[in-house]
């Protein structure tokens, strides 16, 4: 049963409701905000960045002149937040006008064609950490610094700067609000990636205070462990292989030579795990393993040699997609018996594809082909079943590998004003508990696409949920247009077919889940959350009353539950279903 929506007609109608022009024939409006931004003493500040951030935190930059002074046009109609970000000037950022946090920034809701000016900006001085980067007690130029605040009001604050050819290194406009910590990272190619106090993580902490600057003094860098060995394949020496090489979280890639020879400097102190791969061999876990088996402890400033590998011919899966269409843009992906290692490759346009790089064993394909209109899974039996393929050594295993064609759902979110909602989360359920749910996003003009949905029944349903609590939003509306999920209608999706559906978001303004122009219809109060109450004291609250379109502030004795009482209570346990009453105009 869909809710009765006669009394939100009703208000339209009374109030002389007219719904504002279509937003495509808007979309040439945009609107301009500007201001001037300056320090606490009033002095312009210029190339300070200005960021207007989106209620889908998409966001529009420009930067300040030499008067401090900033303009962003071509607006589209929503919410805005603006940020203003010092660079280069020791000043700390705030969010218009003066706020630490993004939500408690003003939020600006801007319509088409909106100038709004004098959204100025005044920062205050900030802290500075300087100090001396050493390697081997020289000083070390190159070096990139940042700090990251881990403070409650400092964790979105981060700043980097480069060490000099003094090795020194000065990081500004840093925040505080009594002890606010900073941590602070150092790296360079070569050198291993770490933190303050000589260690890879876990590092110092320095505490800041504005205006002032805080000297961390010399700072001696790790160097790291070397690694080196050679790669012997089936016919010899492996050149040109890719080795990676990882110990304490960290990543090092270098190419083997001519000889098969490989060094790889800047490795973090630990259990070292190391790979090879190169076309023509399979992908090789040292010393020779299909997957990760053994580690080796390496340590500061100490070297590991003869860390050799030893390289198969490498077995793969040639095969053709049996699909339509150009498939350039399919990817399949090898995994093992067991999960754990895939290896993946692209298709020809004509649906051809090598797996290649595997070792002997059996291996599933999985196949991603939802933007060529096909379902994304592994390739299966006609009982449902992961079909495993066999491989050799120097062997080609051949296949031919169809695909279910998919159906899509595509639509746009419009609210109950006719605007477009951009960020919207579009959620769709199989009914088959086998297949996996599908999610997308609207864009700035409220339109999706949901790709690669097999043959089936499907539910839907749209929600918003804004990056601030006290944001408004939309009423969470479920297919084909209405509030309860116990009346909502599934979705068939048939092979190869695009299905379309729109769906209308009632405004929301305080969250409640219960349309704006229904609670003011009723003179509920739209600007707090009242859907809980029970205004007519029938045991019904209002959430329920807006589900099913009653009156929620005039009792109906037959739908009360146990009996209506003076003061609104529950009487009683209501067990049956709800009979609907309908307002009329």
């Amino acid at each position: 049963m869909r809710p009765d929506v006669s009394g939100l007609q009703c208000a339209r109608q009374g109030a002389g409701y007219h719904a504002p022009m279509s937003w495509w024939t808007t979309a040439a409006l945009a609107a301009t905000l500007s201001g001037q931004v300056v320090s606490d003493d009033g002095e312009p500040l210029e190339a300070v960045l200005v960021v207007a951030y989106d209620q889908t935190l998409s966001n529009t930059q420009t930067s300040t002149d030499a008067g401090g002074n900033w303009k962003i046009e071509d607006l589209e109609r929503g919410s805005y937040r603006l940020r203003a970000v010092p660079i280069g000037h020791n000043h700390v950022e705030r969010y218009h006008p003066g706020a630490w946090s993004f939500c408690d920034g003003t939020r600006l809701d801007l319509e088409a064609e909106d100038i709004v000016e004098g959204l100025d900006f005044s920062l205050l001085e900030g802290g500075s950490i300087e100090g001396l980067v050493l390697l081997d007690g020289a000083p070390r130029s190159g070096v990139r610094v940042l700090c990251r605040g881990e403070g409650t009001k400092t964790s979105g604050i981060v700043r980097d700067a480069w060490s000099g050819s003094d090795g020194r290194f000065e990081l500004l406009g840093l925040d505080a609000d009594g002890s606010d910590p900073y941590a602070l990272y150092f790296s360079q190619d070569g050198l291993p990636d770490q933190e303050l106090g000589g260690v890879t993580s876990g590092g110092e902490r320095v505490d800041v205070t504005r205006g002032q600057v805080h000297d961390v003094g010399e700072v001696e860098l790790l160097v790291g462990a070397q690694v080196a060995g050679f790669l012997e394949g089936f016919d010899g020496p492996v050149a040109g292989a890719s080795v990676h090489l990882y110990a304490g979280s960290q990543v090092v890639s270098v190419t083997s030579d001519d000889e098969g020879f490989y060094v790889g400097e800047g490795i973090p102190a630990g259990d070292l795990v190391g790979w090879a791969s190169r076309l023509g061999y399979a992908q090789t876990y040292w010393p020779d393993q299909p997957l990760p088996a053994d580690t080796l402890p390496i340590d500061e400033g100490g070297g590991l040699e003869d860390y050799d590998f030893r390289m198969y011919e490498e077995a793969a899966i040639t095969g053709v997609l049996d699909m339509e269409g150009d498939l350039s843009g399919v990817t399949i992906i090898a995994f093992n018996e067991t999960n754990t290692v895939g290896l993946g490759t692209q298709a020809e346009a004509d649906g051809s594809f090598r797996a290649g790089r595997l070792h002997e064993g059996r291996y599933t394909l999985f196949v991603y082909a939802e933007p060529e209109g096909y379902v994304q899974d592994y390739v299966r039996d006609a009982e449902g079943e992961r079909v495993l393929f066999e491989v050799d050594y120097g062997v080609d295993t051949e296949v031919v590998v169809s695909m279910p064609v998919a159906g899509q759902v595509t639509g746009e979110v419009l609210d109950d004003a006719g605007w477009p909602v951009p960020g919207v989360t579009v959620y769709l359920q199989p009914t088959d508990e086998e297949q996996d749910t599908k999610a997308t996003s609207t864009d700035r003009d409220g339109r999706y696409r949901v790709e690669g949905l097999r043959a089936g029944t499907w539910s839907a349903e749209v929600f918003y949920t804004p990056y601030c609590d006290r944001d408004p939003g939309w009423v969470r509306t479920f297919w084909p247009g209405t509030p309860n999920p116990e009346v909502q209608t599934l979705v068939t999706v048939v092979e190869g077919a695009e299905v379309g559906l729109d769906f209308e978001m009632p405004i929301d303004t305080d969250r409640d889940d219960m349309s704006d122009a229904w609670e003011d219809y009723w003179g509920l109060h739209v600007g707090r959350d009242d859907s809980a109450e029970d205004p007519d004291g029938d045991g019904i609250l209002n959430l329920r009353e807006y589900w099913e379109g009653t009156n929620p502030v005039e009792a109906d004795a037959g739908r009360c539950r146990g009996g209506c009482g003076s003061t609104g209570a529950l009487l009683g346990v209501w067990l049956l279903p709800l009979l609907v009453t309908r307002r009329r105009c």
